[in-house]
This record gives structure tokens, C-alpha cells and sequence, in this order.
């Protein structure tokens, strides 16, 4: 789902329109937002980290990945609720 639609729909919910299937660290975000179904398994996916090769040995781009290695157990919760 293309993300303007998702911000749309979080937008709406927050308008108090409905509910909205959103990405947990997004509805997490946002206060005014409370979780009314657990999570779906079919909507939660696996999050990986690519690059192109020619990028990969870049300094910037292993200092990313270096930082992210370092702190997934911190950005774990963010991401998965």
C-alpha cells in the first residue's frame, strides 16, 4: 500500500472516521491513536536492509548498517510493537 494512503487512513481514524490497519510504528506514533485488535499476522512481514552492491562498501552505508546491527534490540519494540 503506497504510503500516502496508509497516512490517509491514520489520518482518518484520528478524525474518528473508522479504524485503520497501520503499520505499528506509525499508530504507535501518534497519541491520539489507541490499538483496538491485536496484531494480524498476515499483515506483518519480516524487515530487511538492502543496498546496492556497488554501495555497500561505502563508509556511510557501513556505518548505517554497523548502527543498526548495534541497536535492533532498541529499535525492536518500535518496530514490532
Amino acid at each position: 500500500m503506497p504510503r500516502s494512503r496508509r497516512l490517509d487512513m491514520g489520518r482518518a481514524a484520528k478524525a474518528g472516521i473508522g479504524v485503520a490497519a497501520l503499520p505499528i510504528a506509525l499508530g504507535d506514533g501518534e497519541p491520539e491513536l489507541v490499538r483496538v485488535f491485536e496484531r494480524v499476522p498476515e499483515l506483518t512481514r519480516a524487515w530487511r536492509l538492502v543496498t546496492h552492491p556497488d554501495a555497500r562498501h561505502l563508509p556511510r552505508v557501513e556505518a548505517f548498517f554497523e548502527f543498526v546491527n548495534s541497536e535492533i534490540e532498541a529499535l525492536n519494540p518500535v518496530l514490532t510493537g
